[in-house]
């Protein structure tokens, strides 16, 4: 049911029609991508000895990160330590 809602709101403002399957799956990706940037900053702002700073996530991946960066499924069950 909140997949349908979701893949019907981004249809609404979408030049082409998704389906709740390619709905699903550009979620999966970008949920993937944006834990991969968020542990690789994180694992990157711990390094020490100079050098460039980390690059920064993508927009699109702080947008992520900033919902659900507290969460087990996106920090790993430290998240749930530090609530």
């Amino acid at each position: 049911m909140l997949w349908e809602e979701i893949t019907q709101a981004v249809n609404a403002v979408g030049t082409v029609k998704r389906t709740v399957t390619e709905v699903k799956d550009k979620w999966k990706n970008l949920h993937s991508i944006a834990k991969k940037e968020f542990a690789e900053f994180k694992r990157e702002t711990k390094i020490t000895g100079g050098g460039r700073p980390p690059k920064s996530p993508s927009v699109a991946s702080k947008e992520i990160i900033e919902v659900l960066e507290d969460t087990p499924a996106f920090s790993g069950l430290m998240a749930l330590r530090q609530v």
